[in-house]
């Protein structure tokens, strides 16, 4: 297959390097096929890092639930709007189980670049590559899966209607 990659713009400069030594260490796990156990990967992670991931209450997930099984079938796989954020434990198994090798984060030429090989097709999407780009706060502007380039939308989520507020333009009713 060919290569793909994730084309994002720095606006956190200061994690640029953490975010090259998660991909380094992605890299090796991936192309070694000895994943590490999730909490070996916190100490890539700082605090705001991390709070990019979500972490549902038991209300909150039964409240999604609730919403997700009284949509359609055909709403509910395309409407991503329905899907809750990323959680770290689903985001590392999705980076463990992602049939694809990562090449190189490319830093020195602009925009900047995450290299990543499909090994398969399907083989799991680069939405795990974007949440990785994202969570070190830089801004994922276009996305070549290895089927062409493509502008990068961030797409809404669902969210807790405890955690709507009117201003968010992430913000999503609820149906």
């Amino acid at each position: 297959m060919n290569t793909a990659f994730i084309e994002f713009e720095v606006r956190r400069p200061e994690k640029l390097a953490a975010l090259e030594r998660f991909i380094e260490r992605l890299s090796e796990a991936k192309r070694s096929d000895k994943f590490p156990v999730d909490t070996e990967w916190n100490v890539y992670f700082d605090s705001s890092s991390l709070a990019y991931f979500e972490n549902l209450s038991p209300e909150e997930m039964k409240e999604w639930e609730t919403e997700w099984w009284a949509t359609p079938v055909e709403r509910r796989l395309r409407d991503f709007s329905l899907w809750p954020h990323w959680d770290f434990p689903s985001f590392l198994d999705a980076l463990k189980n992602g049939e694809f090798l990562v090449s190189l984060l490319q830093v020195t030429a602009s925009p900047l670049k995450l290299v990543f090989e499909p090994l398969a097709f399907p083989y799991g999407g680069p939405d795990c590559l974007i949440a990785a780009t994202e969570a070190f706060g830089q801004e994922v502007t276009g996305v070549d899966d290895g089927t062409g380039y493509r502008p990068y939308v961030k797409q809404p989520r669902w969210q807790p209607k405890s955690r709507l507020r009117p201003d968010d333009p992430d913000a999503v009713p609820h149906s």
